[in-house]
């Protein structure tokens, strides 16, 4: 079997799991699905499933969001952002792309997800703790920014981690409110997802500009 086809078959076969684990809890509730029946539906060996997915949390709700590494964080500083708030916001757009499986209805598939945790709250909490590390690696990575970039500090009266948590905080709520927009959406395909975040961060900085004075 050639590179590309042993690919497409991998990817093919995280994309089914992916795929009846989230369809078979949504139907049937997350403590009422087993494994078995998640390697029943999809066709394959629990072998097959653990050398795929951890944890049947991990096949109904994807894998943990990774922090920022830290060859990313280097790559980051190094080059000049004139426009932080985007290219902070990319970052993280970049890093929630990466842990996406290819092959599956990615947009079915998160808002299933989104189901399935509002049904689950106990799930929700479980998954926080990482996502405050992916949090707290952001601003690590815009603070050293900062740090490194003299000329990018807009609030000297701060520290540099304290701006960065700030600017942070910016991007952040931008995220939040494409995605939430996204959701909102039934028929916006995964591609639009980006652009609803830019154009929130957009809107932002109009009403800022707006409660300012400056029109």
């Amino acid at each position: 079997m050639s590179p590309n086809l042993r690919e497409q078959k991998r990817r093919a076969t995280l994309a089914a799991i992916e795929e009846h684990a989230s369809k078979l809890v949504a139907d049937n509730g997350f403590d009422n699905v087993t494994i078995d029946d998640i390697c029943q539906a999809a066709h394959i060996s629990k072998r097959t499933f653990f050398n795929y997915v951890e944890s049947k949390e991990v096949a109904v709700l994807g894998a943990l969001p990774t922090p920022i590494a830290e060859e990313c964080t280097a790559t980051f500083v190094k080059q000049e952002h004139p426009d932080l708030l985007s290219a902070l916001l990319q970052l993280s757009l970049d890093n929630f792309a990466a842990a996406i499986s290819p092959g599956v209805d990615a947009g079915e598939l998160f808002r299933r997800r989104k189901a399935i945790l509002r049904a689950n709250p106990e799930l929700w909490l479980s998954r926080m703790a990482t996502f405050n590390l992916l949090h707290d690696s952001i601003v690590r990575t815009a603070a050293t920014y900062l740090e490194q970039h003299d000329s990018a500090r807009q609030l000297r009266h701060l520290t540099p981690i304290t701006e960065a948590r700030l600017v942070v905080g910016i991007t952040g709520t931008a995220m939040e409110v494409g995605f939430k927009t996204w959701f909102a959406t039934p028929d916006a395909t995964l591609t639009q997802l980006p652009d609803l975040c830019k154009q929130a961060l957009a809107d932002m900085r109009r009403l800022a500009r707006t409660e300012g004075g400056d029109k």
